[in-house]
C-alpha cells in the first residue's frame, strides 16, 4: 500500500500530461500554419572584389542593400563584402572553393539560409544590374507571391526540361491530378486530433471550411527565360541531386513561399502530388520549421504584413521600391492565374484548373485556435505539479505517523 501511495502522484502526473499532450494536437493545415507562423529566413548575399569598389559599384551595392531593407517590400536576404586582397575566414573559404573567381570581379554570391539542407550555392553571378535583377525578384516570384495572397493553398512550380512532348505530358499530369484533389481531399478535421471539444465550435464549423476550399495552382518556367534564371537556380539547387536532372521538375511552394520536396520526370505521378499535397494540407504538427523540409525562397514581400490585412485578396501588392530602372512591371490585373507560362518572350496559358469555390480567406482565426489551446495546457500542468506537491506531503504525512 505504501509502495502505490509513493507512485500515485507520478502516475496521476503521467496520465495528466499525456492527456495535456493531445493540447498539441493542431488540425490547422500545413499550408495555413505556415503562411501564419513560418518567417522566411535570409539568404546571405556576397560581394566579392579585389580592389575598392567604384562609385558605380557601390551603387549597385546600394541597390542590393535598399531591397534588403525596403520597408513595404524587403528581400529575405542579408548583404555583406568580401575583400579578396585581405585574408579570408575559413568558412568564406569554404563559399570560394564551389566557384571560379580567376575571372570578372566583384561577383556575387547567394547562399541559401542557414538551415537548408543543400551544400550548393543557390546562384551566383557578376556584380551589376542584370544579375541583381534575377536574384531579388522576377515575374515567376511575383505569380507565386499573388496566388498565395490571394488564396491558393499550393502553387506548384514546373521547371521545363526544354523537350516539349517531356514538358507538356508532366504539365498534364500536374494539371489533372490537382484538379482532382480540389475536390475530394479533405482538410484535416478537430476530430482526427482529438481537438474537437477543447476549442470553440464556431471555429471549426462545415460552413467555415466550405468558405476555405482547398486551391491548388501551377505555373511554368523556361530554364532558358533570362528574367528566371536567378529563380530557377535557387529551386534547383535547394536540393544537392536537382541540377543532375534534365528532366521536368515539379516543385510545390507553400506558405511564405517555402519549397518541398521535388518531382523530377516520371516522379511527376498521381501517387507522389497525393503524397506531398496530403503532407502539406494535413493537420501540422506545429513544429519549428527547420524540422520540415524544403527551402525558403527569396521573395520580395513583406508577409506579416500582408497576411493581416483585411480583404487581401483585393488589395493590391506593393511595388518593389529602391531599384530604379530595374523594376520589373506587374501582370495585367484581368490576367488568369489558374496556369501560366512564364516567359519575357511568348505567354502561353495552359488549360485552366476548375475552380469554382471562394478563394481561402487568409486572417488569424486559425491562429486563435493554437493559442486557446495554450492557455488549458498550462493549466493542466499547474494541476499536475499541485497533485505532485500535496500527494508527497501526504506521504510524509503518513511517514512520520508510523515512526
Amino acid at each position: 500500500m505504501e509502495t502505490c501511495l509513493y507512485r500515485l502522484p507520478w502516475l496521476i502526473l503521467a496520465c495528466v500530461t499525456l492527456w495535456g499532450s493531445t493540447l498539441e494536437a493542431c488540425s490547422t493545415p500545413v499550408f495555413r500554419y505556415a503562411l501564419q507562423r513560418w518567417q522566411p529566413d535570409d539568404y546571405e548575399v556576397l560581394v566579392l572584389h579585389r580592389q575598392p569598389l567604384t562609385d558605380d559599384e557601390n551603387e549597385l551595392l546600394e541597390i542590393l542593400q535598399q531591397a534588403a531593407r525596403d520597408e513595404h517590400a524587403p528581400a529575405n536576404m542579408t548583404v555583406r563584402t568580401v575583400d579578396l586582397s585581405q585574408p579570408v575566414d575559413e568558412a568564406d573559404q569554404h563559399l570560394l572553393a564551389a566557384v571560379d573567381l580567376s575571372g570578372q570581379v566583384p561577383w556575387m554570391l547567394v547562399q541559401y539560409p542557414r538551415f537548408t539542407k543543400t551544400d550548393r550555392l543557390a546562384f551566383s553571378g557578376p556584380l551589376d544590374r542584370e544579375t541583381i535583377r534575377m536574384t531579388i525578384d522576377s515575374p515567376a516570384r511575383q505569380e507565386v507571391r499573388e496566388r498565395i495572397l490571394a488564396g491558393d493553398s499550393v502553387v506548384w512550380v514546373l521547371i521545363e526540361s526544354g523537350d516539349s512532348a517531356k514538358d507538356a505530358e508532366a504539365e498534364e499530369v500536374l494539371r489533372q491530378r490537382l484538379a482532382y484533389l480540389e475536390k475530394n481531399l479533405e482538410l484535416p478535421n478537430p476530430a482526427d486530433t482529438g481537438t474537437e471539444d477543447l476549442v470553440a465550435s464556431d471555429e471549426f464549423s462545415s460552413e467555415k471550411e466550405n468558405d476555405a476550399p482547398l486551391r491548388f495552382a501551377y505555373i511554368r518556367v523556361s530554364r532558358d527565360d533570362p528574367e528566371e534564371r536567378g529563380f530557377v537556380a535557387m529551386l534547383v539547387n535547394s536540393e544537392s541531386d536537382l541540377h543532375e536532372f534534365e528532366e521536368p521538375i515539379a516543385i510545390p511552394l507553400f506558405g511564405r513561399a517555402r519549397s518541398h520536396y521535388a518531382l523530377v520526370g516520371k516522379g511527376i505521378n498521381d501517387d507522389n502530388i497525393d503524397l506531398s499535397s496530403q503532407f502539406l494540407c494535413g493537420a501540422c504538427s506545429c513544429e519549428v520549421k527547420s524540422q520540415n523540409p524544403g527551402a525558403d525562397m527569396l521573395f520580395c514581400a513583406n508577409w506579416e504584413e500582408l497576411i493581416t490585412m483585411p480583404d487581401v485578396d483585393h488589395e493590391p501588392l506593393p511595388e518593389l521600391t529602391g531599384l530604379g530602372a530595374l523594376e520589373i512591371d506587374d501582370k495585367p490585373a484581368d490576367e488568369t492565374i489558374e496556369s501560366v507560362t512564364i516567359s519575357t518572350e511568348s505567354e502561353n496559358l495552359s488549360p485552366p484548373v476548375d475552380v469554382t469555390a471562394a478563394p481561402v480567406s487568409v486572417s488569424n482565426a486559425e491562429t486563435k485556435s493554437s493559442y486557446s489551446l495554450f492557455g488549458p495546457a498550462v493549466v493542466v500542468v499547474i494541476l499536475g505539479l499541485l497533485v505532485v506537491v500535496f500527494g508527497t506531503v501526504v506521504i510524509q504525512f503518513r511517514q512520520k505517523s508510523t515512526h
